[in-house]
């Protein structure tokens, strides 16, 4: 409807410019001249054309029509890229929403220079992400002072005082993951997002947490790097993104279905409404238990092309043997058991 209404006021415009050619070129005829013959049969002059009102109702006549078609031409190229600036606005507006990362982080009380360390470097490297972190600190020493961060609007940091540790249990930080995977449920329901477990022994590169934030509807691995042991790095061994294996620092007798640190893999926040960590799962399967768990229920395992982006430090000791940024050929080196039901 636009379309035709431009064109057909441009070829108005063009009609009016070439009658104003016509009444110009009727001037050089007087009325007499112009009139001069009559039909024998009637009593009606015949007007007399002049060869150059020939010419201009030509011109114009011709015009007109290569115009109109220009016109329609041109409105149509206009149309198509009004819509592909739309379709790359609609991209860009995509591309712009931040994903969204759960960070829980659980904590205790470590010596205040460490602690002020590893959470200090924790937020400088979110906040360089350019993701939007919902970061949980689960602390059991919340007498103790931390640093209160702020100046980073992506980075939302809630802390929060664990419940106390049952002496029973040999896993320190079991309920502190599940009142992280608590709050979060709470805070955003109904948002798409994922969930990472990062410690604070460990050290993150900027580019881990947009590689974390991908997990909002699968469960995602990639390399974590050990600086105490000569292999260098835990990995997914992978073929089209499906998992056949593990390259694992730790392997126990009959092995372990995922054989991969903490660090090396994130989850989607809307599926772990029912699975939670158990202080009943045997030392050393905390990852392998829990993501059997989110199999079970039909999430999607996948691995990511990625560098290592993540580094267990243990700061119990000063061995570094090996600090590396990247796993050329990861190998299975233990058994991955099938999915019991």
């Amino acid at each position: 409807m636009k379309r035709s209404f431009v064109v057909n006021i441009v070829c108005f415009m063009l009609g009016l410019l070439c009658g104003k050619l016509r009444s110009t070129t009727s001037s050089f005829s007087s009325p007499i001249a112009r009139f001069a013959v009559q039909n024998p049969n009637s009593t009606t002059p015949i007007p007399i054309v002049s060869s150059r009102e020939k010419a201009v109702e030509k011109h114009c006549g011709k015009n007109l029509s290569i115009k109109r078609a220009e016109l329609e031409a041109r409105v149509s190229e206009l149309e198509v890229r009004v819509s592909r600036l739309r379709d790359v606005k609609q991209t860009v507006n995509i591309s712009r929403t931040p994903a969204r990362l759960v960070v829980i982080t659980p904590t205790y009380s470590r010596p205040n220079v460490l602690r002020k360390f590893t959470l200090s470097h924790m937020f400088v490297s979110m906040c360089d992400s350019g993701v939007e972190v919902w970061w949980y600190v689960i602390d059991d020493s919340a007498s103790k002072p931390i640093p209160s961060f702020s100046g980073c609007p992506l980075v939302h940091m809630t802390r929060v005082v664990a419940p106390p540790r049952s002496a029973k249990s040999v896993h320190r930080a079991v309920d502190h993951r599940n009142t992280g995977l608590g709050n979060a449920l709470r805070d955003l329901v109904g948002t798409k997002a994922a969930v990472f477990f990062a410690d604070d022994d460990n050290l993150y590169s900027p580019g881990l947490w947009a590689k974390a934030a991908q997990a909002s509807q699968e469960v995602i691995f990639w390399p974590v790097g050990f600086m105490e042991y000569p292999v260098g790095a835990e990995a997914p061994v992978y073929k089209d993104r499906a998992i056949h294996g593990f390259q694992s620092l730790w392997c126990p007798e009959g092995g372990r279905r995922y054989g991969i640190d903490m660090a090396g893999f994130a989850v989607p926040l809307d599926e772990t409404t029912k699975v939670r960590f158990q202080h009943t799962w045997p030392s050393g399967f905390l990852e392998t238990r829990f993501l059997e768990e989110l199999e079970r229920r039909g999430v999607r395992m996948r691995a990511v092309e990625s560098d290592v982006l993540a580094w267990h430090v243990n700061w119990s000791t000063d061995s570094v043997v090996n600090f590396t940024m990247h796993v050329p050929s990861a190998r299975v080196n233990c058994r991955r058991p099938a999915l019991t039901v």
